[in-house]
């Protein structure tokens, strides 16, 4: 992260886990589920969170692109929704992310004319010194840079994305006793075992240990076995079970991919 370098891979990999470390602390998922009105105080939060990048970022021009298009973001996916289609507005807010990334990778890569010191980046200094005593080589610590945001895509991004699909499929789980009714207590439950499988297969598929996905798959459906005699339940368990696996392993595959 030199000063007299703007958009490097880091970059866009940094403004990636602003965007998603952002989401994960201070997004409201039923902002998107269940088309509620986001807080003010989130999308306070949230703007407040652009500012990282001054604490990381050498050069102003970057920081101040990095923080000002993660300003963008919050205010387009906080206020744009399409009523009753909450899957086309969380694609919508996906395909915004991927032009806010398209145009700052246009930026020229070497701008040190237009170089400024920017003295909270010693926060980044010391870190970097704390914990790599030193400087890191760039592909190491392009590397982790890489692995920590995709990794945060798997907790929120993709609970978001798996939500919806069960949603718009209407394959979520009806309580047992009013059939109508969705059975919220074990929809929660599903959201924490499904955090916990998309970790868990993420380390798998990025340590190369693709094997031992089917002895959690296996455990995951013993557990649930009596459960898959109700259809409906089923259908929750088993689209739930593959969309949180396609969700933690893609991302892990790009990091291999990329850096492996």
């Amino acid at each position: 992260m030199e000063g007299g370098i703007l958009m490097t891979t880091d970059a866009i990999l940094f403004f990636l886990l602003l965007y998603w470390s952002g989401r994960l602390l201070f997004y409201d998922i039923r902002a998107l589920t269940e088309e509620r009105k986001p807080g003010g105080r989130d999308v306070l939060y949230r703007g407040l969170w652009s500012l990282c990048s001054l604490l990381f970022w050498e050069n102003m021009v970057v920081a101040g692109l990095l923080t000002g298009m993660h300003l963008l973001m919050v205010m387009a996916d906080s206020f744009t929704h399409i009523r009753g289609k909450s899957l086309t507005t969380f694609i919508l807010h996906n395909l915004a992310l991927g032009l806010a990334l398209m145009l700052l990778r246009m930026f020229p890569a070497d701008m040190s004319a237009w170089f400024a010191a920017n003295p909270l980046a010693a926060v980044w200094d010391f870190l970097r010194e704390r914990i790599w005593r030193g400087t890191p080589p760039v592909q190491k610590a392009s590397l982790w840079l890489a692995a920590l945001t995709a990794m945060l895509y798997t907790v929120k991004e993709a609970t978001i994305l798996i939500r919806l699909v069960l949603n718009t499929v209407r394959a979520t789980p009806v309580h047992k006793d009013h059939p109508e009714k969705q059975d919220t207590a074990e929809y929660e439950r599903g959201r924490l075992i499904g955090i916990l499988e998309r970790l868990l297969f993420y380390v798998m598929v990025l340590f190369n240990q693709p094997g031992a996905i089917a002895i959690v798959v296996a455990i995951k459906s013993l557990a649930r076995f009596k459960d898959l005699d109700n259809r409906p339940f089923a259908e929750y368990f088993l689209i739930g079970s593959l969309l949180s696996l396609a969700t933690a392993a893609a991302p892990a595959l790009i990091v291999r991919l990329l850096f492996f």
